[in-house]
């Protein structure tokens, strides 16, 4: 069996933490500073207390932005603006009300909770209703943050090859039959045939194949250059789909197409990616 490995991506790259971790750690200072700032002018207590309070409801919004944030990458990565429309202020409510019920289990957890227990004492009407608009809120900073991150991750991906009749696969002789990927620590083989699509964004590739999906550190210019141009195109800058897994393909208007893959996922391609699909129709 014929294989390629894709090698040199066991790790993510060091630069990457620090461009993420920055912008997040700047959010959460802007936001422990608005809570310190109103409970020490509001509430009549120590400023250590300020501090408490402060740092719980910044610390308790950790917890959904971390759940939400593979599904707001997914909406990012490639929903169509209908589909992200309905769904964000689905998601915001829920964010919220998920942010409250963990601010609500930080401050049950009083400094004598394993003797006392769990003390839990709901917001009132008024703080309640300002929690979930803070909540709300910082729902769409936060998704703002991850549509921003795919933008940077995709620009990241290397420019489209311009298309040329010219154009042969690097890989000389038959195509292989699968890709050895590394995934993090481990090598994945992938089949060829199992291929549907690979998504670049945020700085990873997205593999998705017929039974599963690998998140890889490969950049998508990489799968670009070793898969076989008779079997693959990049139908878009974030966009690398193969031909045989094309349900069909819809006009999109401004010489650009919607591609219906067999994974139920909808792709627009550019119009270069539009182009490379009409020169292979026949």
């Amino acid at each position: 069996m014929n294989q390629i490995a894709i090698s040199g991506v066991a790790r993510p790259s060091p630069p990457r933490a620090p461009r993420d971790a920055g912008p997040l750690l700047f959010g959460l200072g802007i936001l422990f500073a608005g809570y310190l700032t109103a409970f020490a002018t509001t509430l009549n207590q120590p400023l250590i207390a300020s501090v408490g309070f402060a740092a719980i409801n910044t610390l308790s919004v950790c917890v959904p932005a971390l759940l939400f944030r593979p599904v707001v990458y997914r909406l990012a990565a490639g929903a169509r603006a209908p589909l992200a429309i309905l769904v964000h202020p689905l998601l915001a409510a829920t964010f919220s009300v998920a942010w409250y019920f963990c601010t609500l289990a930080g401050f049950a957890l009083s400094p004598n909770w394993p003797n006392e227990g769990f003390t839990v004492a709901p917001f009132g009407p008024i703080a309640l209703s300002w929690q979930l608009f803070q909540g709300v809120t910082v729902y769409g900073a936060f998704a703002l943050f991850v549509y921003w991150r795919h933008a940077v991750g995709v620009s990241n991906s290397g420019p489209e090859p311009s298309p040329g009749p010219g154009a042969v696969p690097i890989a000389p002789g038959t195509p292989p039959a699968s890709l050895m990927v590394r995934c993090d620590k481990e090598m994945v083989p992938v089949s060829m045939s199992d291929l549907v699509r690979i998504a670049g964004a945020d700085g990873y590739s997205e593999i998705v194949t017929t039974t599963r999906s690998i998140l890889s550190t490969t950049p998508l210019a990489r799968f670009d250059d070793i898969l076989p141009q008779d079997q693959f195109v990049r139908a878009h800058r974030s966009h690398i789909v193969r031909l045989t897994a094309i349900d069909h393909v819809e006009p999109a208007g401004n010489a650009r197409l919607l591609l219906v893959m067999s994974d139920g996922a909808s792709i627009m391609t550019s119009r270069a990616g539009a182009r490379r699909l009409r020169d292979l129709a026949v």
